[in-house]
């Protein structure tokens, strides 16, 4: 196997969290200081801030999971690709994890405006990671994906636009 047919270690992903980081310290930022006060309504501030520590909480357990439990440093050293534990459920718990923490964050000033946060994040999660190479490894097939995926489920729907499988199935 080449070495650009290699699973890349970090990819995009640090620049996506950081990117989202960015933006979620800015938005508390502008909250902290009166900026955005307009978004606060002081009922909902402790149930922001009890609903943002259990995302935080979520986000913090889907991230460990896929590095502590599942190891996925060691299946990208090997050069698999993961679909068991956390993998079987999102198919990228890294990203995914730091979206929720960050997601979480936002809602601690207990601001409304900071709502918008995840929606930014989805779309940059959407437009930047699903370029070709990123939420993919560079080996599977169109073929071989269905191959695997028949294993498993039922495909009600498969089919391919650009680089990008869409299918919706059933557990078997």
């Amino acid at each position: 196997m080449k070495q650009k047919d290699h699973l890349p270690f970090f990819g995009i992903g640090p620049y996506f969290v950081g990117m989202i980081a960015i933006l979620t310290a800015v938005g508390v930022f502008l909250s902290c200081k009166g900026y955005l006060d307009s978004g606060i309504i002081p009922a909902l501030k402790t149930p922001m801030l009890i609903l943002g520590i259990l995302i935080v909480v979520l986000g913090a357990f889907i991230w460990g999971y896929a590095f502590f439990i599942d190891k996925i440093d060691d299946a990208i050293k090997d050069n698999c690709l993961y679909t068991e534990g956390i993998y079987a459920w999102v198919r990228n718990p890294l990203y995914v994890g730091w979206m929720f923490i960050c997601i979480g964050v936002s809602l601690f000033p207990g601001n409304l405006w900071l709502l918008v946060l995840p929606f930014i994040f989805w779309g940059l999660m959407t437009r930047i990671l699903s370029r070709k190479g990123w939420f993919t490894p560079p080996f599977e097939t169109y073929g071989s994906l269905k191959a695997r995926l028949e294993k498993g489920y039922w495909l009600d729907e498969y089919h391919k636009e650009g680089s990008i499988v869409y299918f919706k199935a059933t557990k078997r």
